[in-house]
């Protein structure tokens, strides 16, 4: 992850920025959003700046999980070659979680020092992205659990990082519409209501289910390895709970905002007269 690090951040946030803004600044709608701060960021096009990196960042992880998912299910129906496709999901969900681990640091690092290439945050954004992050920095011992690298996990991996991906874009398309028009804010609406059923699915209930089950199959193997000394098995059950307990209250801040964000858009189209 430390490797990766410069290179995320010079990709995504020297390079991919300034190209992002020049693509978008061709929007008949980007001079606008500019006038209007975001939910997260003073100055609108910011923060659509710094979703649509963040989607695209989500949307790499998303794939490798899903390739990682389908060379797990290779390797159980095709037993003739299990080791060879054995070590290649574990490689492909390994890199995945590297990605997204370089992606943590380089975000949190950025955001609480000078290198943020973006206006300044909300507070409530600072707090909630590190909620997110501590995640993994928690989660990152169960990389050395069998149960990680199940069928189960990756579909549920995949299909988080997807929805993720999805909202990200989804906000990005809301915030360049003409949200001064009813045409705009009923497609801001619908698009948004829809986004609420993709995130509530995955995030909320798959999260709720799956998740936890996972997360118990993980404290359940932890107590059972001997390559650990005891205060080292508590420690890591201490962690794999509070990333957990973390995720869900990322998730569900993230639910509510998203059906925030769905009631103004209806209080909005009550106004507009056109």
């Amino acid at each position: 992850a430390g490797c990766l690090m410069p290179l995320y951040y010079v990709a995504f946030y020297r390079v991919g920025k300034p190209l992002l803004r020049k693509l978008l600044s061709r929007h008949p709608n980007w001079e606008a959003l500019g006038q209007r701060s975001g939910t997260f960021h003073k100055n609108g096009q910011e923060e659509v700046l710094y979703v649509t990196l963040t989607g695209i960042h989500h949307g790499t992880v998303a794939l490798l999980f899903k390739l990682a998912y389908e060379k797990k299910k290779a390797a159980t129906e095709d037993k003739s070659n299990g080791e060879a496709d054995t070590w290649t999901h574990r490689s492909t969900q390994t890199w995945a979680g590297v990605w997204e681990l370089a992606f943590e640091w380089v975000d949190w690092i950025c955001l609480l020092t000078k290198l943020w290439p973006f206006e300044d945050p909300d507070p409530r954004f600072v707090v909630l992205v590190g909620i997110h992050h501590l995640v993994n920095f928690c989660m990152w011992p169960t990389w050395s659990l069998n149960t990680g690298y199940t069928k189960r996990c990756y579909k549920l991996y995949w299909l988080l990082m997807a929805s993720s991906a999805l909202s990200f874009f989804v906000n990005t398309y809301q915030q360049l519409l003409n949200l001064n028009t009813k045409k705009g804010l009923r497609a801001a609406f619908a698009i948004q209501l829809a986004n609420i059923i993709a995130f509530g699915y995955t995030r909320v209930y798959l999260w709720f289910k799956d998740g936890l089950a996972i997360n118990h199959a993980l404290v359940k193997e932890n107590e059972t390895r001997t390559d650990v000394d005891d205060a080292t098995k508590s420690q890591y059950r201490i962690r794999i709970r509070a990333g957990f307990v973390l995720l869900s209250v990322f998730n569900l801040t993230a639910a509510l905002a998203s059906a925030g964000n769905c009631a103004k858009y209806l209080a909005a189209l009550q106004e507009v007269k056109s």
